[in-house]
C-alpha cells in the first residue's frame, strides 16, 4: 500500500468522523427562505460549491482557449533551467 493509498484512507476516516461529530441541524437563512439542515451537509455544500468554482476558473483560464499545460504545470527542472538562464 502507497503513500497516497494511506492518506486517502486517513482522510476517509476523518470524514466519517466529522461527519458523525456534526449532525446537529444548523439554520440556514437565503433571502426569503429559511430552512434547517444538518451542519455537516452545509459544510459539504460549501466545500462542493468552492470546489466547483475553482475548477471552472481553472478551465475558463486553460482548457476552453485550446491551452494545453499551463506554467504552473511545468517539470521542476523547467524552474532550475529558467534561473540559470538557459
Amino acid at each position: 500500500m502507497g503513500v497516497k493509498e494511506i492518506l486517502l484512507i486517513l482522510l476517509v476516516i476523518l470524514l466519517v468522523v466529522f461527519s458523525i461529530q456534526n449532525i446537529q441541524p444548523v439554520g440556514i437563512q437565503f433571502l426569503f427562505w429559511k430552512i434547517s439542515v444538518p451542519a455537516v451537509l452545509t459544510i459539504g455544500i460549501c466545500f462542493l460549491i468552492g470546489f466547483l468554482t475553482g475548477w471552472f476558473f481553472r478551465w475558463s483560464r486553460g482548457e476552453r482557449k485550446g491551452i494545453g499545460a499551463s506554467d504552473d504545470d511545468k517539470p521542476l527542472g523547467s524552474i532550475s533551467e529558467t534561473r540559470k538562464g538557459g
